[in-house]
């Protein structure tokens, strides 16, 4: 019994191991920052994970245009922001996080699947350090591959599990964990194909009976993958469908054998990779594809000697299946790192098995040389990605990165300009929107990005300029409109102003600045307070803790000489921000207020004198009303009236 207790132990040291290893070579990436590759569109300015509310998650399930539909990995940056205060920090914790216990699920999955114990630690390795990993995990927008993954492999533990107690409720438990799979990314939805491999892996067989069990998990994915299809809104083309079939043939070897590369000699990864050249595609593609088609067919034959090699090549067939680009969807580039996050495990069970077949041959010294091999892969991609992760840590590196690997990547100068302006470097955001410029003069965001970084330098004629250049060119945004129309209020022309604002309502009626904004114009060059009072009430409605909106509103109040309403809204303000109480709006509102009721308080004595004054009445009856008692001015022009007629 001791002696079982202590092969038990033994047979986690090495897991373990790795598992430390691949922590402390991630978890330098708690230092990182938000990046402009995605994060914002997910996280920083997406206000629906920056509100925790039920309409925020009832969002989320619902479709949108502005991403994939991951519903459960947008309602984990919801937790995180929350937690965080919006910091960076716990968003990269909480994929280092997922990350290990992905290494965990897998290591036990594949004990339970009783792989050997040499290819279940190659398989541990690479999964748990191979640099392609790199981008899921340190990339905040990465998650969805690692949450994906993560419920994927419970329900893959749960299934197998169910096979060998038969308890439907650990069935039950493993269809949950597929659902969620689902939500966290469309992906899984190629899990039933795991399934039905696994059962003719294990059967040797196929049958009814063996397949109706993984038949229930097909249903549940044709269910979701109708839904799914209901929740995508871009009816616009997508990149590869610019491709004719055979074109698309040639592209779809390529992505094929990338990943097999990337695998065997990984160099020059990048965040983002360029179309290839469909004519310069090198044969060596097409010699990988054929050598794995190869491979497929030998061991199809000998799946009785070797049923993991078959299970590990299919494996990768049928998960990186659903990013192929078969059914085609928005994406910057063809292949992405993290498309391999979890593929790479069958391609590691398969070149495992092939290391373990050769080291069988060399008898005496093959323990030896395996674990030698071992000792020099984990160094090897260790220090590999242990450089890859701090291309991550900021925007600019990356995007840096990626122009290093391929300078004609129009996209990646094109971010990096964004992100050069949001750290100040706004002549530098210039020189990379002209070189976009000039790999493609009709690129309206490039247009757009050079005007934010000449309306940061002060310099409105030109960025009016490239605003209108972006228009021109496709790229009519709310933004441009709304940044165009501030170009035109810097410039003194309120009407062009106006004129944009109410273009960028036409396309973004729920924003606010642009509500606040055009409340301004009309309060400061239109001198129309009553419509900046409507603007700012519009804020107001949505947002009633804009201290800013009852600053501007008690303003008009006061020009408009309604003391009471000024002073509630400037009294408001305060309360929201202290600083208020120190400007010159705030001393003229308490002081026109103050001296009205001086005022009021002598004419009243005065009347008191001698009450049938019909002119101390009306001067009381418009202070009254400046202050907004329209009461007490009400009774003393009725006041008025009646000594008026007894008078005559």
């Amino acid at each position: 019994m001791a002696i079982a207790i202590t092969r038990i132990r033994r047979s986690y040291i090495i897991p373990a191991i790795i598992l430390v290893l691949s922590l402390c070579i991630f978890l330098p990436t708690v230092q990182f920052e938000f990046t402009t590759w995605d994060d914002d569109i997910h996280v920083t300015n997406n206000p629906h994970v920056q509100n925790f509310t039920l309409r925020s998650v009832a969002y989320h399930f619902a479709s949108t245009a502005n991403y994939m539909y991951h519903p459960i990995t947008m309602l984990s940056y919801m937790v995180d922001w929350r937690l965080s205060g919006g910091k960076p920090w716990l968003f990269h914790l909480t994929n280092v996080i997922i990350h290990i216990m992905n290494i965990v699920l897998l290591f036990f999955l594949l004990q339970t699947l009783r792989v050997e114990k040499k290819i279940s630690t190659f398989i541990l390795i690479v999964f748990a350090l191979h640099p392609l990993q790199v981008e899921a995990v340190a990339w905040i927008s990465g998650r969805k591959e690692l949450l994906y993954a993560f419920f994927f492999l419970i329900s893959l533990l749960l299934y197998v599990r169910y096979c060998e107690i038969k308890q439907r409720i650990v069935l039950l438990y493993s269809l949950i964990a597929f659902v969620f799979s689902l939500l966290s990314k469309p992906s899984a939805i190629m899990l039933p194909g795991v399934l039905f491999m696994l059962e003719y892996v294990r059967q040797k067989r196929i049958s009814i009976e063996v397949l109706k069990i993984p038949a229930l998990f097909l249903l549940v994915a044709i269910v979701y993958g109708v839904l799914f299809l209901q929740t995508q809104q871009s009816t616009s083309l997508r990149p590869i469908e610019y491709f004719s079939l055979g074109q698309r043939v040639v592209l779809f070897v390529y992505e094929l054998s990338f990943y097999v590369w990337k695998f065997l000699l990984p160099v020059n990864l990048s965040a983002c990779y360029a179309y290839p050249d469909i004519d310069a595609i090198s044969p060596s593609y097409f010699v990988v594809l054929a050598m794995i088609l190869v491979l497929v067919v030998l061991v199809i034959i000998f799946t009785r000697q070797r049923p993991a090699v078959v299970f590990g090549i299919l494996l990768y067939l049928v998960t990186i299946f659903p990013v192929m680009q078969v059914i085609p969807f928005h994406n910057a580039s063809l292949v992405a790192d993290r498309y391999a996050y979890l593929p790479i495990v069958g391609i590691a069970m398969f070149f495992g098995y092939g290391i373990r077949m050769k080291s069988e041959e060399i008898d005496s010294i093959s323990s030896t040389m395996y674990n030698f091999l071992m000792v020099f892969l984990v160094i090897s991609i260790s220090a590999t990605t242990l450089n890859r992760i701090f291309v991550w840590k900021d925007s600019i590196t990356l995007f840096s990165d990626m122009i290093e690997k391929n300078p004609k990547l129009a996209i990646a100068y094109g971010n990096r300009a964004y992100a050069k302006i949001l750290t100040g470097d706004f002549t530098g955001a210039i020189e990379d929107c002209n070189i976009v410029l000039r790999m493609n003069p009709f690129d309206g965001k490039a247009y757009y990005n050079k005007g934010n970084a000449y309306s940061q330098l002060n310099k409105f004629d030109s960025a009016l300029i490239c605003y209108t250049s972006a228009v021109q060119n496709g790229f009519a945004t709310a933004n441009v409109y709304y940044n165009r129309g501030n170009a035109y209020y810097k410039l003194g022309n309120s009407d062009s102003t106006i004129a944009d604002y109410n273009r960028a309502l036409l396309s973004s009626p729920q924003r606010l600045d642009i509500y606040f904004n055009m409340g301004y114009v009309y309060l400061t060059s239109k001198k129309d307070y009553q419509k900046a009072i409507a603007y700012f009430d519009s804020v107001l409605l949505h947002k009633p803790d804009s201290f800013e909106a009852y600053f501007f509103r008690a303003e008009c109040y006061y020009q408009l000489r309604q003391l009471k309403s000024a002073l509630d809204d400037i009294t408001t303000a305060v309360a929201f921000n202290k600083e208020i109480s120190r400007t010159q709006l705030y001393f003229s509102i308490d002081s026109a207020f103050k001296a009205i009721n001086t005022v009021i308080d002598s004419l009243t004595r005065f009347v008191g004198e001698q009450p049938v004054r019909t002119d101390l009445l009306k001067k009381r009856a418009e202070l009254y009303f400046q202050i907004q008692d329209s009461a007490s001015g009400m009774e003393d022009l009725r006041k008025t009236s009646i000594f008026s007629k007894k008078s005559q």
